[in-house]
């Protein structure tokens, strides 16, 4: 790279009209041609007086057609411009890429000016400067074409330098690998590797006039990656750092002795979003759902406490299926309202239907209880009792058969029927007297400890 400088004076004690400086660019590789690039010219214009009256400042354009850089006023305004006695203005132009070949460059200066000392008229004046190119002897200016790559979208790595021929180069990246460079023409290199690196990556240009040959010339670049990839985390192997923090949001992630902690921009605690969280084990005081207004869970040391609606009001748990040692519950319901429900009172259970307090039923294969009382109409089936039987309601008839195993006290208020002598019961009343309100039927023996029988 190379910047050129033309200056611009007045030599008269007179003021000079100008309508346009131009410097022209000779264009190509070869001797005479300053640069195979001119669209990467920086070019600026400045000027040491003060302009005159309302005169707008000059500006600088590239003209590809004529190859030529022009100093002039801006589109729209009065084209002839003033340069006092004793002013001047610099053309500035940077960042030449330089092409390699040794040779003379001619720059051609054109300007449309008059006045001055004579006062002469505006014409056309043209003068020719030169500018010697030599070859660089050393390499120079090892430089990364861009400083930041985005591997991500595809964009690689391009390594440039400026320097003779007559040398061999390598590349050399931190593994100590060293690439031969292929030989190009004299002037500006530019080597790639196969694909991007993974992170920021320091490339060492080694220039020597042989190989093998351990003397030479060693520049250094380094190149950054926009997403950076680091490898496997191992005992010597990874990014050692106290804290990370986000740009935008200054959500920052801290490492203590126990593990990761996540921060938010105030130092608190932050939050961590994420699609699922599979862990081994989780520590915390409750856990809730999305929204403010969702079911919640915490964790008191009795076991689990579920809420509802965000508030400190229990919750619903719905399950599938539910394998616990045991429940403790005020009453179970089933799914609908409608459905019978079950109460836990000091005595035992209450058993109601729908959703009314209204004793409901029972239905089991088998009942093994040690004491029943019947307030219903029918008991159908066979009835084993091994305690005491009371019945209460007018129309319940009790039949004692062969097959019946009953052994204490009936208290009966209808209908009884005793078809073996070989059963066991005593049949009696308070004052140890038998009384049957309904039909009494015998189809065995009686036998009576008193002489009297009383038929009522």
């Amino acid at each position: 790279m190379a910047t050129v400088y033309v200056i611009v004076s007045n030599s008269h004690a007179a003021r000079v009209r100008w309508d346009s400086i131009e410097v022209g660019v000779p264009v190509g590789d070869n001797a005479g041609g300053l640069t195979p690039n001119p669209a990467a010219i920086k070019a600026t214009v400045a000027t040491d007086y003060p302009l005159v009256g309302v005169e707008p400042r000059p500006t600088v354009t590239w003209d590809g057609t004529n190859s030529v850089f022009r100093v002039s006023a801006p589109a729209g305004a009065p084209p002839t411009l003033t340069l006092p006695a004793g002013g001047s203005l610099v053309l500035t132009l940077e960042d030449i890429p330089v092409s390699g070949v040794e040779g003379l460059v001619r720059l051609k200066l054109h300007e449309t000016a008059g006045g001055g000392d004579g006062n002469v008229a505006i014409r056309d004046h043209t003068t020719t400067q030169g500018l010697l190119k030599k070859a660089p002897k050393i390499p120079r200016n090892f430089r990364p074409e861009k400083s930041m790559v985005d591997a991500d979208a595809g964009e690689n790595v391009a390594l440039l330098w400026d320097g003779p021929d007559n040398l061999t180069y390598w590349i050399r990246d931190p593994q100590g690998t060293e690439v031969l460079v292929p030989r190009g023409n004299q002037g500006t290199y530019r080597w790639a590797p196969s694909s991007a690196p993974k992170r920021g990556t320091t490339y060492t240009l080694v220039a020597r006039t042989a190989p093998g040959q351990q003397q030479g010339y060693f520049l250094t670049t380094t190149v950054h990656i926009r997403n950076p990839e680091f490898e496997t985390l191992t005992a010597t192997t990874g990014i050692h750092t106290p804290w990370i923090e986000g740009t935008a949001d200054k959500g920052r992630v801290t490492f203590s002795a126990a593990g990761a902690e996540i921060r938010d921009q105030a130092g608190g605690w932050g939050t961590v979003a994420a699609d699922r969280a599979d862990l081994n084990g989780v520590n915390t005081k409750w856990v809730q759902g999305r929204d403010t207004g969702d079911g919640w869970i915490e964790f008191p040391k009795s076991g689990v406490n579920v809420f509802q609606d965000g508030k400190r009001e229990w919750g619903t748990v719905a399950a599938e299926k539910a394998d616990v040692n045991s429940v403790r519950t005020k009453w179970v319901w089933g799914r609908n309202d409608t459905d019978g429900w079950i109460e836990f009172p000091e005595t035992g259970l209450n058993v109601f239907h729908g959703d009314q307090r209204e004793w409901g039923t029972v239905a089991a294969a088998k009942a093994d209880l040690n004491d029943l009382t019947v307030a219903g109409e029918v008991v159908a089936g066979d009835l084993t009792a091994k305690g005491k039987l009371t019945t209460k309601h007018a129309t319940f008839g009790l039949i004692v058969e062969k097959d019946s195993l009953f052994k204490g006290v009936v208290n009966a208020n209808a209908h009884l029927t005793v078809r073996n002598k070989d059963v066991g019961w005593v049949l009696k009343t308070n004052d140890d007297r038998v009384v049957v309100n309904d039909n009494f039927h015998v189809m065995g023996m009686i036998s009576c400890r008193s002489r009297e029988w009383e038929q009522h």
